[in-house]
């Protein structure tokens, strides 16, 4: 991925650049923005929303 990504977690990591990591991200928890940091579209329909 050639662009910021931000994972939070309750816990701290010690992360180096370019260090592998996989991360699960379920789709009612995935927020996703623009460069202009707008919010993209959701595709996902919250319950109760």
């Amino acid at each position: 991925m050639d662009a910021d990504f931000i994972y939070r977690r309750p816990d701290t990591l010690d992360i180096e650049p370019g260090t592998v990591y996989k991360v699960g991200i379920p789709a009612h928890r995935c927020h996703l923005f623009h460069s202009s940091g707008e919010a993209c579209q959701r595709l996902h329909q919250e319950t109760g929303a």
